[in-house]
């Protein structure tokens, strides 16, 4: 499935030119504009995070950037301490887009997943 990214409200020009296309008053509407945002495999993570979501996972980024996992599909793939992208993810505070980035792709048994200290993601 398809993720998408809220990236803000649209502009007043882009406001004013959908008015006149749709033959309507838009001035009680928001318009938001939306990026979708396709991340299948671990390199293409860090594409998908904002510089400052970048900034603040620096676990994230390492990990996606190991080269025996770099091109493999988003999975419960473990550091050797047991945790996975999700523990390493949930671990950040307010972090909810990009786990929500990491989470679409994976299934049941990455929230699942017990690092070495018994923990799940959930309970990081």
């Amino acid at each position: 499935g398809s993720q998408f990214r809220v990236m803000g409200k649209a502009t007043f020009g882009l406001k004013k030119l959908l008015e006149e296309a749709m033959e309507c008053d838009l001035s009680n509407v928001d318009i938001i504009s939306l990026e979708e945002v396709v991340v299948v495999l671990y390199r293409e993570l860090p594409w998908a995070m904002t510089v400052e979501e970048q900034r603040r996972n620096p676990k994230v980024i390492e990990f996606c950037a190991v080269s025996s996992v770099m091109y493999e599909p988003l999975s419960s793939n473990r550091k050797e301490d047991g945790t996975t992208l999700v523990h390493l993810t949930a671990a950040v505070p307010e972090n909810e887009s990009v786990l929500q980035l990491v989470c679409c792709q994976m299934g049941d048994e990455a929230l699942a997943a017990r690092a070495d200290d018994g923990q799940t993601a959930l309970q990081v």
